[in-house]
């Protein structure tokens, strides 16, 4: 047992599993999230939203934002904001390892941020205009840039959590980003994976997936001059999707200008195929990217998009392996359909 006391209101911290490995936050201010301990089905909170223009208030200060030209009163109107999340999982304090017999861990230092996509109350990033999705990645691409000069920091996760069932309770379009002092278990096990690959065949193994994907064409979705979209080969659930550049690149943040608006018409076709295939349904959109400041020329940034049409159950949690009632040349074949979305 820890000797040592605990300020259970304030403090957050990453505990390692002494049997696998495996990384867990232990973070009780999530705790005062509304529906946290919640058991009936997630709803989607009713009232002022707190990301509208004019209720700034609701939220923390914005750490970063983009505006539009200036007004005669000063600062233009907003057009992308990045704040704090009101109940973070990690926190800015004092980096203190833990260790206690077989058991080690640390403060849960880090950001949580929440990055408001527009002013306009919409629920999808494919309801945006162009310019407005190109804000955007503008300030994305930024906020990553700053986060990558915090020394403490290894890791930046972008993700979307898009309805109820994804696990959404705003339903104004908006992303979160999290920087952890460590690189999370599943990038790990991605990088340990692309480095194997490499070292042995020389050469990248989602590469050599986007040449098997390019020459068999069932499971391709959308292919455009510098982007394709599949359904992977082992879909742990029905439509997974996933989103990688032709071109071999490890930073999502070094994408090239001419590149970044293709880039958002594919990403944005491709939430609109989904949406309009699987109607209701919520879903998680997670970019996995290259470590903040390691150089990994073996791996390549991608994005996955993971409808929430079940939940892992018994057998998932109990061996690790998913049942996918859907196979993705299926999955693929249904998205590809014309009335979802452009024929490329």
């Amino acid at each position: 047992m820890f000797s040592r006391e605990f300020e259970v209101e304030s403090k957050a911290e990453l505990r390692r599993d002494p049997v696998i490995g495996r990384w867990v936050i232990i973070s009780p201010q999530r705790a005062a999230r509304p529906q946290e301990f919640d058991t009936r089905p997630r709803r989607i909170r009713h009232g002022p939203c707190p990301f509208c223009p004019g209720n700034e208030s609701l939220t923390p200060p914005a750490i970063l934002a983009k505006h539009g030209p200036p007004e005669s009163s000063g600062e233009g109107p907003w057009k992308v904001r990045v704040i704090p999340n009101k109940y973070p999982a990690l926190v800015d304090c004092q980096d203190m390892s833990i260790n206690s017999g077989i058991y080690c861990g640390r403060s849960a230092i880090g950001c949580h941020e929440v990055l408001i996509e527009t002013p306009r109350h919409v629920q999808s990033l494919s309801e945006l205009k162009q310019d407005e999705v190109r804000d955007v990645l503008d300030v994305l691409i930024l906020r990553l840039g700053m986060l990558k000069t915090d020394k403490r920091l290894q890791y930046a996760m972008v993700f979307k959590n898009v309805g109820p069932t994804a696990g959404a309770s705003i339903e104004h379009t908006h992303s979160q980003i999290m920087a952890t002092p460590i690189i999370p278990d599943v990038v790990e096990a991605e990088l340990a994976g692309a480095r194997s690959f490499f070292e042995s065949h020389q050469g990248c193994i989602y590469c050599r997936i986007i040449e098997e994907e390019m020459l068999i064409r069932e499971r391709v979705v959308t292919l455009s001059p510098h982007f394709v979209v599949i359904c992977p080969f082992a879909s742990r659930f029905p439509f997974e999707t996933w989103l990688l550049p032709r071109e071999h690149t490890w930073r999502f943040e070094e994408m090239g200008k001419d590149c970044r608006v293709e880039f958002l018409v594919v990403l944005q076709e491709t939430i609109e195929r989904l949406e309009k295939a699987l109607p209701g349904t919520g879903y998680n959109l997670i970019l996995h990217n290259a470590p903040l400041r390691d150089e990994v020329p073996f791996y390549h940034w991608h994005i996955e998009l993971l409808p929430s049409t079940s939940r892992p159950a018994g057998f998932e949690w109990g061996r690790g392996i998913h049942i996918n009632s859907v196979f993705p040349e299926f999955a693929a074949q249904t998205l590809r359909d014309p009335r979802f979305g452009s024929v490329d």
